[in-house]
């Protein structure tokens, strides 16, 4: 009897550190992801992107025949990859396949959350497209004439566009146009600032981050709530001039502003109140992205060529600069977006 209770207790010793073991695997592979880097051409169908492990070595590279790509989003492991100057999208899926469709011209921003999908594409002044797909697959579109797309986000009730409006003599200003999710029409329009270049916007708690450019000396949101812009004045933490906003990110303790002067502006999320300002200098700040403790910055050094990716690692607490490392160049590309794969 002894020893057969010893065999069931040797027994289950053996389940409990193999479902121990592969635990363990399961939540170490479950950490594992990938620094994406994308390079474009303006002139050539030749992009790529470049897979990077922890350790910041390259793991592959995948050549994509598209021209022009300015912006990604990641939606069900899949990467999207519109582009600026042509009429495709194309997909990279977990295992590096690459599908290519065909959809409206002119691409510039993307943004995928909740497995929705919010695509602006730009041709002319005369023609340009929201496409935003819901979580049901369902299409919705919406032109605004004689305007120009230029960022935007969504929550569920309504999508927000960022653009600029054109009168009769092409001299425009910056509105915020406010659209029904349901009917997908316009249900206001806020006037902003003349001629602002706004790169990126962001929806955080009820507030519409806008990226500001220089023609401002502050930070700016919508209250969505509210209704209300509302500005943050930055003046005592950035003292060589204004910035132009390159992208907004976040996490559940701060938002991060990158500007393309290489300034990175950090907020406390809870009080909106600033609290830390960086400068990379001789960079210009392209993209970024958060992954846990960490801050990635995009860039390229502002003296040398642009052909060549310089990224940037914080710690995102103290704004620590922990690593750094250079990729490119690669053929005629240049770094266009940074951002990590599960």
């Amino acid at each position: 009897m002894m020893y057969k209770n010893k065999k069931i207790y040797f027994l289950l010793s053996v389940i409990i550190i193999m479902i121990l073991s592969l635990s363990f695997v399961l939540l170490h592979n479950r950490e594992l992801k990938n620094i994406c880097l994308i390079y474009s051409d303006s002139i050539e169908e030749d992009s790529e992107i470049v897979y990077l492990d922890r350790n910041f070595t390259i793991k592959k590279n995948i050549q994509i025949p598209a021209r022009d790509i300015v912006t990604s989003c990641n939606k069900k492991d899949t990467v999207l990859l519109p582009t600026l100057s042509d009429n495709k999208l194309f997909e990279v899926d977990k295992d590096g396949i690459v599908k290519s469709s065909e959809t409206d011209f002119g691409g510039n921003y993307i943004r995928c959350k909740n497995n929705e999908e919010l695509i602006l594409y730009n041709v002319s002044l005369e023609y340009n497209r929201i496409n935003f797909i819901s979580s049901d697959s369902q299409k919705k579109s919406l032109d605004i004439k004689e305007s120009l797309l230029l960022s935007g986000d969504f929550d569920d009730e309504n999508v927000y566009i960022l653009g600029y409006k054109f009168d009769q003599n092409k001299e425009g200003d910056t509105f915020l146009f406010i659209i029904d999710k349901n009917d997908f029409k316009i249900k206001d329009q806020i006037k902003l600032m003349k001629n602002m270049r706004i790169y990126d916007t962001s929806l955080i708690d009820g507030k519409l981050f806008i990226g500001v450019d220089s023609k401002v000396d502050y930070l700016l949101y919508y209250d969505v709530k509210k209704s209300t812009l509302n500005k943050i004045e930055y003046k005592e933490y950035i003292k060589d001039g204004i910035m132009d906003t390159k992208k907004i990110l976040y996490n559940d303790k701060y938002i991060f502003y990158l500007f393309l002067d290489g300034n990175i502006l950090k907020l406390n999320r809870k009080d909106l109140n600033i609290i830390k300002n960086i400068k990379l200098n001789n960079k210009i700040i392209l993209s970024g992205c958060l992954d846990k403790n960490q801050l990635y910055s995009l860039s390229v050094d502002i003296n040398k060529n642009n052909q060549i990716g310089l990224v940037d690692v914080f710690d995102i607490d103290k704004l620590n600069n922990i690593n750094n490392f250079s990729v490119g160049p690669i053929r005629n590309t240049t770094p266009r977006d940074i951002f990590i794969l599960q």
